[in-house]
């Protein structure tokens, strides 16, 4: 069969180099103007241009060119003297300057070419010169003895500064910047399982326009693209602007420049596309700026700073105006990244052995989706650079669509490879979303300390689902469905501790299989959790694939579950550490629909601390708070709270396997109801039970559900239950939407016989305490001991009294909370009649009473 692809592949080619050929001047077009004192002079060598000339005022030598382009394979070549330091050159004709060749200078000067029409840098531009380079369209060059060198009026000012230029004044339209190229080869080798992660290329590029070690190369104009374009400043900076009027300002450095934007009225757009690098690895400083409106990264395009070195590396700072939108590779395709190769894109700093480059985000959205990364790396010794990001509208971290190819999801992250510890990272927005298989994570393969999450959301934090995908677990087998969740997480591969996660938010929303989770997996321990949530915290559902081991769930643990994760990260041994807390503060938590909070070990070390503050709590529909362990002591739970309810089979739990003793469970409430099957237990099977201890108003387990504290081959537990005696019951609750009653006070006064409660409004005596409720208006004393031990420690808990015999209720108590109580005894409380006469009723048992008599 005939090689189409290769034919068309061919055919496109051609198709370019024709085109390039066609775009591309014959000769070169450096044409000086006659401007300056001294004018430059061009001599044309064949293809080549020599430049000589030009006025030099100390250390500045100034050309000034009507034209300026090189084409494909030519070279313009600066024939400055060794004194120059600064080569500072203008075009003030109407063209914009294509260069497809070379520019060559002596020595170490810095070249600054100014062009306000336009700049394009095609596949074979190439500079050869010692310095630092700056293309830039703006109008002038101002230096800070006021003078300028300006493109736009070039007879404005002729007097020639000696100064260090200090900023460059755009005008209201400058033209644009694009770099063309062939894109990069950077590429991951190696298992990060086995932690043999090596990056290659880094630094080492030499397509494109490469500078010699230490150098600043910028870029600062209108709207920049590169597509394609490679730019590699080893151990030095990098700065890409784009900016639509107002001034920046120039700052030299020992080796380089440094830029600042301050004076900058407006910004304008920068986009990398096809595989576009920009990279200042080396063994020394390492810095790249990059500052526009909308800043796009896209088909695997790339900032990289690789510190090879012991010193401190710099930071990659994006600073976009409105968006930093970042998208994945999809333009080539990519192996897996376990055990093969795997193209680098997005934002990435490494380190071996000095302290790994920052990297800082500052914009008003960030979107980061279909697989693309920013991230952290240590190989070695090295810590990692922090992670920095302020997008004070909204960050989203988007995964893959489950139509897509398999690899990695969209991440910001921090990692540790060796035994340099991880970066922090720290995070604000208004709004964060993390969806699709999107994550925020810090991790650690080695013995690194895991890097520390901080995330600030004033408003919504929002993490949901996950990207479905298939998997083989051995050769020719069947695929299984596997699902990897959007999630912020630190993780421990190894015997370095993962790193703590702390949250503040707004609303804290975790659905359909995704989550919030600090885990280790072999010896390293978990971290803790810890969320501050003003309004509420709502945790629910589960994944579509694989539900029960895919819940949604804030937790900190030690091992897993799921055969998955043991596959990716080759879990043989069982594992052996200690497992972080959990601390959830926040107005209302909501656990729904088979999501869990918890705090687990599989090990036969102890499981963490648990412990909940809010006002209000609603466990519904297998809803699990839970604090576990396979072999060592179950995990205490804390709750604080004025109303508690557990519903549908949900569970608050501290169980513990083998020989561990349950937990402890502790529950400060002012309510607390458990019905339809729901359960609080602190149970052991060869260990002791756990106890049991709740402090509230009310407390109220209805039929099949219970509390306790129970071992099968142990020490039972004990339950506690304190809570005030009103005759049989403790309190009662009126149910949601039902409205209070209007009892009648003073019936036994009027009628002359044993009084009833009745409400008036239905002339009904309310269902009795022990039935269930089956009309919208009564009342149901929903407290009824179902075990032996519970109604036991009930009461022991009333110091050894026995219920008293019912008696008639003489009052109903507002409690101003909700609630209301049922008393023997009238007291100064105000009732809910409010001292009004009441109606009374007899019932039918007491009208037949009374025609008997």
């Amino acid at each position: 069969m005939k090689n189409t692809s290769g034919y068309f592949a061919s055919v496109i080619l051609l198709y370019f180099d024709i085109f390039f050929l066609l775009i591309s001047p014959v000769h070169a077009q450096v044409i000086p103007d006659t401007s300056l004192p001294n004018n430059s002079r061009v001599t044309n060598q064949g293809d080549n241009s020599l430049i000589e000339g030009g006025t030099q005022v100390s250390g500045n030598l100034y050309h000034s060119f009507e034209k300026f382009s090189i084409p494909t394979g030519s070279e313009a070549y600066i024939n400055n003297s060794l004194e120059v330091q600064n080569i500072i050159s203008r075009v003030t004709g109407s063209s914009i300057s294509n260069i497809y060749g070379s520019i060559r200078a002596n020595g170490s000067a810095n070249l600054f070419l100014i062009n306000p029409n336009g700049i394009f840098f095609g596949l074979g531009a190439y500079l050869n010169i010692g310095g630092s380079f700056l293309g830039s369209t703006a109008s002038s060059i101002n230096f800070p003895d006021g003078t300028q060198f300006n493109a736009t009026n070039p007879r404005s000012n002729t007097i020639l500064s000696v100064k260090v230029p200090q900023g460059l004044q755009f005008g209201e339209n400058p033209g644009s910047i694009n770099v063309q190229g062939t894109g990069h080869t950077q590429f991951i080798f190696g298992n990060q399982v086995a932690a043999s992660i090596t990056l290659i290329g880094a630094g080492e590029s030499q397509n494109g326009l490469r500078l010699q070690p230490g150098k600043t190369f910028a870029l600062i104009g209108g709207d920049v693209s590169f597509n394609g374009g490679v730019v590699t400043a080893p151990s030095g900076g990098i700065e890409v602007g784009s900016v639509d009027s107002g001034t920046v300002r120039l700052i030299p450095g020992v080796s380089g420049w440094s830029f600042n934007y301050e004076g900058a009225k407006n910004f304008r757009n920068i986009r990398f596309t096809g595989q576009s690098l920009l990279d200042a690895s080396g063994f020394q400083f390492g810095d790249i700026h990059i500052q526009g409106k909308n800043i796009n990264f896209t088909d695997g395009s790339l900032a990289l700073i690789a510190n090879f070195g012991s010193l401190s590396s710099g930071a990659i700072r994006v600073d976009a105006s409105e968006t930093l939108d970042m998208t994945g590779i999809t333009s080539f395709n990519v192996q897996p990244f376990l055990g093969g190769t795997r193209i680098n894109r997005g934002i990435i700093t490494s380190t071996e052995s000095g302290k790994g480059a920052d990297i800082i985000i500052s914009s008003k959205r960030l979107t980061v989706r279909d697989s693309e990364i920013i991230a952290l790396l240590t190989f070695g010794t090295g810590n990692s650079g922090n992670l920095i990001v302020n997008s004070y509208e909204s960050i989203e971290i988007l995964g893959k669509a489950d139509n897509e190819s398999s690899g990695v999801s969209s991440t910001l992250s921090t990692v540790t490879y060796g035994s340099g510890q991880a970066g922090k990272i720290n995070l604000s927005t208004n709004k964060l979303l993390i969806q699709d298989g999107g994550a925020l994570q810090s991790s650690t393969f080695s013995d690194g300390q895991g890097g520390e999450i901080n995330v600030d959301v004033s408003e919504v934090l929002n993490i949901s689902g996950g990207h479905a995908d298939f998997v083989l677990f051995a050769p020719e087998a069947e695929p299984i469905p596997t699902f990897s969740p959007s999630n912020i997480a630190s993780l421990s591969i190894s015997a370095g501790n993962s790193g703590n996660i702390n949250i503040k938010t707004g609303q804290l929303i975790v659905e359909n299989g995704a989550g919030i989770s600090a885990s280790g997996l072999k010896t390293g321990n978990s971290g803790y959790i810890n969320i501050d949530a003003f309004k509420s915290v709502d945790v629910s559902g589960v994944s579509s694939v694989n539900p029960s081991l895919n819940p949604s769930k804030i937790v900190s643990s030690v091992g897993t579950g799921d055969p998955f994760i043991s596959y990716i990260y080759n879990l043989k041994e069982p594992p052996n550490a200690v497992s972080g807390n959990v601390f959830i503060n926040t107005p209302s938590l909501n656990v729904k629909n088979s999501a869990s909070v918890t705090v687990r070990n599989d090990s036969t070390k102890n499981a963490g601390t648990l412990r909940v503050n809010a006002y209000s709590v609603r466990l519904d529909n297998k809803a699990e708070v839970s604090a576990s362990t396979k072999g060592g002591e179950g995990g205490n739970i804390i709750f604080d709270s004025q109303d508690l309810q557990l519903r549908r089979g949900s569970t608050i739990t501290t169980n513990a396997g083998g020989n561990g003793n349950g937990g402890d469970i502790t529950i400060n409430t002012g309510t607390l109801f458990a019905r339809e099957n729901s359960d609080i237990t602190a149970n052991a099977v060869e260990g002791r039970g756990g106890d049991i201890v709740i402090n509230g108003i009310g407390v109220f387990f209805a039929p099949g559900s219970e509390a306790t504290a129970t071992s099968e081959k142990g020490v039972n537990g004990t339950v506690v239950i304190n809570a005030p005696k009103v005759g049989s019951s403790k309190e009662i609750i009126a149910p949601s939407g039902i409205q209070p009653p209007e009892p009648a006070l003073d019936c036994t006064a009027r009628l002359g016989d044993a009084a009833e409660f009745v409400d008036v409004r239905t002339g009904v005596i309310p269902a009795s305490p022990t039935e269930n409720l089956n009309s919208f208006y009564g009342w149901t004393d929903e407290f009824i001991p179902t075990s032996t031990l519970q109604f036991k420690e009930i009461i022991e808990s009333t110091e050894g009294e026995l219920p008293p015999k019912l008696v008639e209720v003489q009052e109903v108590i507002d409690n101003g909370d909700g609630t209301i109580s049922f008393t023997k005894r009238p007291s100064n409380k105000v009732a809910y009649t409010f001292g009004a006469d009441a109606p009374c009723h007899r019932s039918e048992e007491f009208e037949k009473s009374d025609e008997q008599k």
